[in-house]
């Protein structure tokens, strides 16, 4: 678990250092304004899929095979459902959620707009592969989830560099690079 969350830090760091560096520290604004909505999710997985990993423990802990395989079946299916519905919105009201983001700042508002449209995307794939992790750990393969984090990030970091140094999608090359780590 301490692996987990060094790596998903320690690539965050770099990954914002290869944006910095391929399209300006100045695009980092969009990126940060954005940390709120990804934050709002983060809550979501954590607190289904920890929630619900305690509860599948608990119940294999007490022989009961069929009650830890529904806590599993009705969290998993949950997340899911929960990461369709907010790609869903945030496509459908990404222009007002950029607007409500960027207040103080509405010269950003299209810029945020961009990272944020090819950023929600991915979310069905970080509810996913995050709530899975916390399942994994209660069925005795603790590394796994280290192991995904790791290559998600691996991914998204070597996907920055093609999106945008070769395709030249600046920030939304950012944001769909982090998507396609979460979806690998």
């Amino acid at each position: 678990t301490l692996f987990t969350s060094m790596a998903g830090n320690i690539c965050l760091f770099v990954d914002g250092l290869i944006v910095s560096f391929l399209i300006g520290a100045s695009n980092l604004a969009p990126i940060q304004i954005v940390a709120p909505v990804i934050t709002f999710v983060n809550l979501i997985y954590w607190m289904i899929g920890l929630g619900g990993s305690v509860l599948c423990s608990v119940s294999k802990a007490e022989f009961d095979d069929e009650t830890s395989n529904g806590y599993f079946s009705v969290s998993l299916i949950s997340l899911i459902s929960i990461g369709v519905l907010i790609t869903i919105l945030g496509l459908l009201f990404s222009g007002n959620i950029a607007q409500f983001l960027c207040i103080s700042q509405p010269g950003l508002a299209s810029d945020v707009k961009s990272y944020f449209i090819a950023l929600i995307i991915g979310m069905p794939f970080l509810c996913y592969m995050m709530s899975l992790s916390y399942f994994i750990r209660a069925d005795g393969i603790p590394t796994l989830p280290f192991r995904a984090i790791l290559v998600a990030n691996i991914v998204n970091i070597c996907f920055d560099i093609i999106y945008i140094k070769v395709f030249g999608m600046g920030l939304s090359g950012a944001a769909l690079a982090t998507s396609t780590g979460y979806l690998v």
